[in-house]
């Protein structure tokens, strides 16, 4: 019988947010796979353009450019994605201890950033 241990990482956005690389990280301690990255917003900002943020491996993005993005003033405030360039099965991003994850905000609303949020990840947790 195949078990999964399937958890999840939530890696916090605290105050408000700017366009920055390396806003939040999460250093890896077990072998896993990341099956996939939600963005979860408290509130969204306001004015023309979107929150986007992007989750990186060692410096190299695992989503597809723009995947969690969510627009200033928009209702929903959650946005969820795959990662690209899967593998094995679960498909997914494969990650060994002591990987670095990080968040970078790369785009925020123009009139009003928004206020705190979550990049969870959700993960499979892999044998030796």
């Amino acid at each position: 019988m195949n078990h999964r241990r399937v958890f999840t990482v939530t890696i916090p956005l605290f105050g408000a947010l700017a366009v920055a690389a390396g806003v939040a990280t999460w250093l890896a301690q077990l072998r896993l796979r990341i099956v996939d990255a939600e963005l979860s917003l408290k509130d969204t900002g306001t004015g023309a353009g979107s929150t986007t943020v992007d989750v990186k491996l060692n410096g190299t993005t695992i989503l597809a450019a723009g995947a969690l993005s969510i627009a200033g003033a928009a209702a929903t405030k959650a946005i969820r994605a795959t990662p690209v360039g899967g593998v094995g099965e679960p498909s997914g991003v494969e990650v060994a201890p002591n990987d670095s994850i990080t968040v970078d905000v790369s785009a925020i609303p123009a009139t009003t950033a928004p206020a705190g949020g979550f990049v969870t990840l959700t993960c499979v947790a892999k044998d030796v």
